[in-house]
């Protein structure tokens, strides 16, 4: 379903900051998903792109600097969805936490949502500080919280194990280039010639990687530079929720 991999970066003057990449693999019957907009969240401006199949969203970024991707998971086992068999798109979860000022707040109010409607996923928060992680299995919600540093998390329809070596890949790529903007694009459009069913940009008969979508977001003080870059079949949709010129947090919906 998806590789994601979060670096942390800086600007001259070394602010704390992050820099956000994720693939987006599907099926190929399904549509392209719409560019990302600029959409008001509570009191704050955030942005996504849309599945234009099922609505929602699997990656999004607030002008706090605050970034949610969320992965399909797979575990070996899970529960059904309940004898009534209602669904609940994954894709509605991130625009309604997408408010949150943090990392920890966004994954906290993920779990005081009923979850039972929806299958398992993993929910990745990203601030100047953090990554905080959420797995849901429907059964439990597991919830791990690091501090900012080179990160990969992958997934597949495959099976989530069977796509590990793109981890093992990323560490190569870190050891090798180092945690910069440059090693985390090449990784991003890598493909391995004789696997090309688990690359980090797949491919097979009935799915590929439709899209990539690059968020960075870079903060001194008050001030802060959020971007959100969104790479598919049609080009390049850059996004700026703010540019680093000072607005400060509460007039933060204005540019919405």
């Amino acid at each position: 379903m998806c590789t994601l991999t979060i670096i942390p970066c800086s600007d001259d003057e070394a602010p704390a900051g992050f820099r956000l990449a994720t693939n987006r693999d599907e099926l190929r019957t399904r549509a392209p998903a719409r560019p990302p907009q600029k959409r008001p969240v509570g009191d704050v401006c955030a942005a996504w792109p849309v599945d234009a199949d099922a609505g929602g969203t699997w990656v999004g970024v607030n002008a706090r600097a605050l970034a949610l991707c969320l992965l399909n998971a797979h575990p070996k086992s899970a529960p059904d969805s309940g004898a009534d068999g209602r669904r609940r798109s994954r894709g509605e979860i991130i625009p309604t936490l997408l408010d949150a000022e943090t990392a920890t707040e966004a994954i906290e109010r993920c779990g005081e949502m009923s979850l039972v409607e929806f299958a398992p996923f993993v929910l990745v928060g990203v601030d100047a500080s953090a990554i905080v992680r959420a797995a849901w299995d429907r059964r439990s919600l597991t919830v791990e919280r690091e501090p900012l540093a080179p990160k990969c998390i992958v997934s597949s329809g495959l099976g989530d194990a069977l796509v590990r070596p793109r981890v093992e890949l990323f560490d190569e790529f870190l050891r090798e280039r180092g945690p910069t903007a440059t090693m985390q694009d090449a990784f991003h459009t890598h493909a391995w010639p004789d696997r090309p069913e688990v690359s980090v940009r797949m491919r097979r008969d009935d799915a590929r990687t439709l899209s990539t979508t690059v968020v960075e977001c870079v903060r001194s003080g008050a001030d802060a530079r959020v971007r959100m870059l969104h790479i598919d079949d049609d080009g390049e949709h850059a996004l700026m929720l703010r540019d680093g010129a000072g607005a400060p947090d509460h007039a933060l919906v204005s540019p919405c």
